[in-house]
């Protein structure tokens, strides 16, 4: 699991540093886990793959969106005359 801090000192809260965009998206983690217990009432092994398939296509989205955003722009020089 990759994360990306917002800050470099440690919060003193007990807040997590989550954008509240991203909360929603977590919970897809949380249901993955959830069915995948061992227990006869809850366990579904199909919910908690397709649970976590969309909470890594996800992630893969906010990885690619978060290295767009920290490119630096290129620069193109001419060098003909």
């Amino acid at each position: 699991l990759h994360t990306f801090r917002l800050t470099e000192t440690p919060v003193a809260t007990e807040c997590l540093e989550l954008d509240e965009q991203h909360h929603r998206h977590l919970l897809m983690w949380v249901k993955h886990l959830a069915y995948d217990v061992q227990d006869s009432e809850v366990y579904d092994k199909k919910k908690s793959m397709e649970y976590a398939a969309r909470f890594k296509a996800y992630c893969a989205r906010a990885l690619d969106e978060h290295s767009r955003l920290a490119h630096s722009a290129g620069c193109t020089v001419y060098g003909g005359y």
